[in-house]
């Protein structure tokens, strides 16, 4: 006979002999130390109950049928019981097959053998391609073609440069351009080693640099960025399948003073109010998280005077029209909480899981204390997961932590939406390209790592 435990305390019965008859009742006496291991179980359980008497517990014997087992939904009932989503492994791959011919034997033998060795930057700008910003049929290269002709360098070395930046924690162009005219080093691995017209100072100021990053604009980094996005669902980086929303604040440079004419300094801007008070004057950025893998998938910002129902709603259109892969559920938490977001959710063949506010005075499903979840969008199927699937949406805090503890991506140097667009897609662009460069090195445990790839 064997027996399973559960906090319930119901036995669950597996041998053939068993599966007939009635469920029947016993009751089992703990006073004295009988099984230690059970009596262990069952004290811990209840070690913040002081009991004087002696512990005594009913327990269910269950006795099932074997035709209970060819039920449709049994299996799908059992596996639901036991996680919310299923993750399912990258495949490793092994570093010759993306490697062989790019960079040394060592190295390669070093990411195979070596857990601590977590790679150099070079290793990103080698095993990723960024010729797409020097592609002559492109609109960038004839957006920058007059910047181009006065120095001898390739634009693909400048958003090099401020991939550096991210992943070197460097927060302004004046400290990048001093870096790289110090560290030569540095510049080469950004590409700025063949010019040659500059002299001894080849590296641009940081108003040239801003320029030129200026000229690239933010359609030209969101391209990009979607480009690296579907090169990693192709390699099955990320799924697409569960995904959560959410926006985090977004400071620019400016204290929302107004000037003299009665306008602020950055008027695109705006102050973030929140429940306990004034955020920051800025902007926010709303992402779209792969709850599986932790990767951004979409991103837009936003004044920080929207709030959630308004960016949700001017969002979700458009990424309807971008997305690679359409998902199965969306997570998100009580902001754009309301009848019409729910139903353009359902209506778009996505299961809703928005919270809802419990002053709404509706049908709602109280999972925890204080999370709330709409009825009628609920599928009955999930009511006993469902406590799992309201934690799914801390996916895309997590996303957030990394860009604001490890790459430091708070505040912006500069000032107007075009300038926080940019700020926003360098940081999802390096996050990308970090994937990327593990899963083909054959480590898909720093996938997720911001601090691999980091070293010089």
């Amino acid at each position: 006979m064997l027996f399973v435990i559960f906090k319930k305390f119901w036995f669950l019965q597996y041998q053939i002999t068993d599966f007939t008859g009635k469920s029947k009742h016993t009751t089992l006496d703990f006073s004295r130390r009988r099984g230690k291991n059970i009596y262990l179980m069952i004290r811990n359980f209840f070690r913040k109950k002081k009991r004087s008497k002696p512990l005594k517990l009913t327990f269910k014997f269950i006795q099932k049928k074997i035709c209970e087992y060819f039920q449709k939904r049994s299996c799908k009932h059992l596996k639901t019981k036991r996680r919310a989503i299923y993750v399912k492994k990258i495949p490793r791959t092994l570093p010759e097959e993306f490697c062989s011919e790019i960079i040394p034997q060592i190295e390669i033998t070093s990411f195979k053998y070596i857990k601590r060795y977590t790679g150099h930057l070079k290793h990103i700008f080698l095993l990723n391609d960024f010729s797409f910003f020097d592609n002559p049929t492109s609109s960038i290269y004839f957006n920058c073609k007059d910047t181009r002709s006065r120095v001898n360098f390739k634009l693909s070395s400048c958003v090099k440069a401020l991939v550096v930046a991210c992943k070197r924690r460097i927060h302004n162009y004046d400290e990048l351009a001093r870096r790289l005219s110090r560290d030569v080093e540095l510049g080469k691995v950004c590409g700025f080693d063949h010019i040659s017209s500059l002299g001894t100072n080849w590296v641009m100021d940081a108003t040239y640099f801003g320029e030129l990053i200026r000229l690239i604009g933010s359609r030209g980094l969101r391209a990009f960025f979607y480009k690296l996005r579907d090169e990693c669902i192709k390699y099955g980086i990320i799924d697409g399948l569960v995904v959560s929303w959410d926006a985090r604040p977004l400071k620019t440079n400016s204290n929302g003073k107004n000037l003299k004419n009665g306008t602020p300094s950055d008027p695109e801007a705006g102050w973030d109010i929140k429940n306990w008070g004034i955020v920051c004057f800025g902007y926010e950025e709303s992402a779209i998280i792969d709850v599986k893998r932790g990767l951004p998938i979409d991103y837009h910002v936003y004044p920080g005077n929207w709030n959630d129902y308004m960016k949700f709603d001017d969002w979700f259109p458009r990424f309807l029209k971008n997305a690679a892969v359409r998902p199965r559920e969306l997570h998100t938490d009580a902001g754009p909480d309301s009848k019409k977001i729910n139903q353009a959710i359902k209506n778009a063949g996505i299961s809703p899981y928005v919270r809802a506010r419990k002053s709404r005075g509706e049908k709602l499903i109280e999972v925890s204390p204080g999370k709330y979840f709409r009825k009628e969008y609920i599928d009955p199927e999930v009511y006993d997961v469902l406590w799992k699937k309201a934690n799914l949406r801390t996916g895309s805090e997590r996303d957030f932590a990394n860009k604001e503890a490890w790459y430091e991506r708070r505040k912006m140097n500069t000032r107007g939406l075009e300038e926080a667009e940019i700020y926003v897609a360098l940081v999802n662009i390096t996050i990308l390209l970090t994937a990327l460069t593990a899963y083909k090195v054959g480590r898909p445990d720093l996938i997720r790592k911001p601090r691999a790839f980091a070293k010089l």
